[in-house]
């Protein structure tokens, strides 16, 4: 992945335009199975052991994601020392630790290279693939309604959410023309053949946002450490566990709240549209679970109002805000299952969209009619 430092760009959408720039980001195909959640310098901080704190970035997707510096130099944590190093690159391919300690030496002297990335997690990038298999594959495009529940998920000792609820409400379903919001940006690129209308779950309390709360600490959910992160999971099948147990309570926990009418399975498939779960904090930078992404909820069969939940999207509340994923909408002259289907989320400030597989991102979105095969 190419990267660049963080831009600050931004724009106003003017929606039924074909030249229309809607405030958002666009997360397309890795290849034409599988999406990605991209993510360029989201700065984060990080302690020594000597108490020395370092501001840095993480960079990548929820495939391959890394920890840098500003200059884009890879660090990893030196397993013995507990100190933060830049990585070199090991005859595996994998990231190594070097006595190049973060805060002290310089990496472009010690002849390291940048951008050094870390392997692929094929296990999770065969998961999800596998998973296009599942009670839900969506083949054939959406019309019609599309329900988007949103739930929001906070972990041990930490606060309620602070944002108003009508932050939410209004990037995801305001209908005004020419405002920029998730349901008007799927009724234009679809020709007014889809609604995309979501609702915030459990139901706020005027414009106080209610919540999951998890049994266990933020930590929990990282990697494990023996000296910075004892109770972090050791390996793949832990983290996979203990992220869908975690997803799989919040639905529990939300399901007799909600109202006895709802309805979340727009193509009457016995599966849920689609759940977005908005948890606290930012991404890590470790190829941590806590990275946006979209994955099949395969360890448990979960219902909501008789339809299972399948399909999600986690985002991280410092970073993204009112995200959703791309329905696979039917364009008035040609629908494909060939192309993967883009997943969008509206932003407070900035706009960049990468429409087709191999795109580069633009503030100059095109429609997907433009590039979706006939």
């Amino acid at each position: 992945m190419h990267e660049t430092a963080a831009p600050g760009l931004s724009g106003t959408a003017r929606l039924r335009t074909p030249t229309a720039l809607l405030a958002l980001v666009g997360v397309t195909a890795v290849s034409l199975s599988l999406a990605a959640a991209p993510l360029e310098y989201v700065p984060v901080t990080e302690t020594q052991p000597d108490g020395t704190v370092l501001d840095l970035f993480v960079s990548g997707d929820e495939f391959r994601n890394r920890v840098h510096d500003a200059r884009g130099y890879t660090i990893v944590r030196d397993p013995v020392t507990g100190y933060l190093v830049y990585a070199d690159q090991g005859p595996a391919m994998d990231l190594v630790p070097t006595s190049a300690v973060v805060g002290w030496a310089d990496p472009a002297e010690m002849g390291l290279q940048p951008r050094l990335q870390p392997r692929l997690n094929t296990k999770f990038v065969n998961s999800v693939q596998r998973g296009r298999t599942g009670p839900s594959s969506r083949d054939g495009g959406w019309s019609g309604t599309f329900h988007n529940m949103v739930v929001f998920v906070r972990f041990q000792g930490e606060p309620e959410f602070t944002d108003p609820s009508s932050l939410y409400d209004a990037m995801l379903n305001a209908n005004s023309p020419g405002v920029a919001s998730v349901y008007n940006y799927f009724l234009e690129v679809s020709y007014d053949a889809l609604e995309v209308v979501s609702s915030l779950q459990p139901a706020p309390i005027g414009q106080v946002i209610a919540s999951y709360q998890d049994v266990h600490p933020r930590s929990y959910y990282k990697k494990f450490d023996v000296n910075n992160n004892p109770q972090g999971y050791v390996d793949y099948d832990d983290r996979t566990l203990r992220e869908q147990t975690l997803l799989k309570n919040a639905l529990e926990y939300v399901d007799p709240l909600l109202p006895s009418g709802a309805d979340f399975d727009g193509n009457v498939d016995g599966v849920v549209d689609n759940v977005v779960f908005v948890v606290s904090g930012g991404p890590e930078g470790w190829s941590d679970l806590l990275w946006p992404h979209k994955w099949q909820l395969h360890s448990f069969e979960v219902y909501i109002k008789g339809a299972r939940v399948w399909e999600f999207n986690l985002q991280l509340r410092d970073k993204l805000v009112a995200p959703i994923p791309g329905p696979s909408a039917c364009w008035p002259t040609n629908c494909s299952t060939a192309w993967e289907r883009p997943t969008c989320i509206i932003t407070a400030t900035t706009g960049f969209i990468r429409w087709a597989p191999g795109d580069s991102w633009s503030t100059s979105p095109r429609r997907p009619s433009t590039w979706a095969p006939t």
